[in-house]
């Protein structure tokens, strides 16, 4: 073999090498909560849409929100902030709208659930790996005397945990994470923009760098009901360096048939959510 044939010889074998070790080696995604890492400002979106057709007719109801927050302060007790937000109702229960930019109203009862946590510090605290046990500062909303079905559990404790909690984690479980290994992440409903909870499988696709690629997919486990398709698809960059996600995109459809007294219904529903670093 000649010199230049060896060589290339050897440094196959070696690339070969380094990359087995790389697929090897864990990569930590635990959130780095502390001094010098914050703040940090995302933005948030969370759309859905259920539509029912009988015969010609067709329906639909629209939930979404967007908005901007900060976050800062060290684990176990983080301070979080809206700095804007917009919310948005359209179906046959509820019609209405919520823009920070506009002035107050009074006459607008999203107006009055949604500005009172514009600018208002909320304590959040957080425990091993991440976990968001406990929320202060959403009692204000209560305190503002509104609470209708639709949009009365909106910023509760629990809605929060499930609009939230990927910003600061991920992979509740902790541990180092392979390329190609997968776990479960359990996301809670979220009543007021008519989701459910969930259930998805994460998958470490890829590490370059300071960035861990995440494939989100459904549950395998989950069966859905009797005559009902589901699928989820997503994404997430986590940050392994800031310790931090910089960006997340999951998109849930479903589709079934409800068969009411002889009529029957074509439901079918699109959940969408966006979170990312600025």
């Amino acid at each position: 073999m000649c010199r230049s044939g060896w060589f290339v010889a050897v440094a196959m074998t070696a690339l070969t090498l380094m990359c087995g070790w790389a697929r090897a080696q864990g990569v930590s995604l635990e959130p780095k909560l502390g001094p010098g890492t914050f703040p940090a400002t995302f933005s948030y979106l969370a759309h859905t849409g259920l539509h029912a057709g009988v015969g010609d007719v067709e329906q639909a109801t629209e939930a979404s929100m967007e908005a901007t927050f900060e976050i800062s302060g060290q684990a176990p007790e983080l301070m979080m902030k809206f700095t804007a937000m917009k919310v948005k109702f359209s179906g046959s229960a509820l019609q209405g709208e919520f823009d920070s930019k506009n002035a107050p109203d009074d006459k607008n009862p999203l107006d009055l659930v949604c500005r009172p946590l514009l600018g208002q510090e909320l304590k959040v605290k957080v425990g091993e790996h991440g976990k968001i046990e406990g929320v202060e500062g959403l009692e204000k909303i209560k305190a503002a005397g509104v609470t209708p079905l639709q949009f009365g559990d909106l910023f509760d404790a629990r809605a929060f945990r499930a609009m939230f909690q990927p910003v600061l984690s991920m992979r509740l479980e902790g541990g180092e994470t392979r390329v190609g290994q997968r776990w479960y992440y359990e996301v809670g409903s979220l009543p007021g923009l008519g989701m459910k909870a969930r259930r998805y499988e994460l998958t470490l696709r890829s590490v370059r760098g300071e960035a861990a690629e995440v494939e989100v997919g459904p549950d395998p486990e989950a069966k859905p009901a009797s005559g009902r398709e589901e699928k989820t698809t997503g994404k997430a960059t986590w940050d392994t360096g800031r310790g931090l996600l910089s960006k997340l995109e999951t998109v849930s459809e479903a589709r079934w048939t409800v068969d009411q007294a002889g009529v029957k219904m074509e439901m079918a529903t699109q959940s969408i959510v966006k979170i990312e670093r600025k």
